[in-house]
């Protein structure tokens, strides 16, 4: 596994000033794994459901070598989202810390 050589990626708050496309950067990050931060910061980025499973993508990756990732204020989590998420971190070896504040329904028991 390469170190990469951005260590804080902090994209919070991009969100309120338009459509952002953390899509295209996930996709980036998953074409070359080795360029992931060990930080991402992406709350209040308007992250949509389908870029929860991009991310779980990347986290599977043996390259990546993200240690902390904020994902708070976005989309609400969905079941299937979650369960993506949860299950990506059975093998992930790097992830440290992960950050999902205002992300879970207000009614957590919704989700089964």
């Amino acid at each position: 596994r390469r170190k990469s050589p951005i260590n804080e990626l902090n994209l919070a708050e991009n969100g309120r000033k338009g459509k952002t496309r953390i899509s295209a950067l996930l996709e980036g990050f998953l074409a070359n794994p080795a360029l992931t931060p060990r930080y991402l910061n992406v709350n209040y980025c308007n992250v949509r459901e389908e870029d929860y499973f991009l991310f779980a993508r990347l986290l599977r990756h043996p390259n990546c070598s993200l240690e902390k990732l904020d994902i708070g204020y976005n989309a609400p989590l969905t079941l299937e989202a979650l369960t993506v998420l949860v299950d990506c971190l059975k093998n992930n070896t790097t992830l440290r810390e992960m950050h999902l504040s205002d992300c879970l329904p207000d009614d957590p028991w919704s989700l089964l």
